[in-house]
């Protein structure tokens, strides 16, 4: 009987723990880690290995978080870059009209002179 006490009472609790422990380790945060209403130490081990899963969980989501603000600011970056290659080229080929148009009315001008 000893032996099942033993083997319910501690050796069980622990292995479930260094389960949790070890698929936390490998990024697996899905599973959740049972409560006990012990008071003993395993019981706090394993309301320590709830709580660095609840953390992880929270880090991770945090991650996913500032990864998409980084791609959203990426993105935004890369249409003022466009917008403002486009303006740029708006603004040259506008400036060459002009400059054609000046040399037009330069050219029209000298030649009523002439009249």
């Amino acid at each position: 009987m000893s032996v099942w006490l033993l083997r319910s009472g501690v050796v069980r609790p622990l292995a479930n723990v260094v389960i949790a422990l070890r698929r936390m380790a490998d990024g697996q945060l899905d599973g959740d880690i049972t409560l006990t209403t012990r008071s003993d130490e395993i019981g706090s081990l394993v309301a320590s290995a709830a709580a660095l899963q609840a953390a992880l969980r929270q880090r991770v989501a945090l991650e996913a978080t500032v990864q998409a603000d980084a791609e959203q600011r990426a993105a935004r970056a890369a249409r003022r870059e466009a917008a403002s290659h486009a303006f740029t080229m708006d603004m040259a080929a506008n400036l060459q009209a002009l400059h054609e148009g000046a040399g037009e009315v330069t050219g029209a001008a000298g030649r009523l002179r002439g009249v």
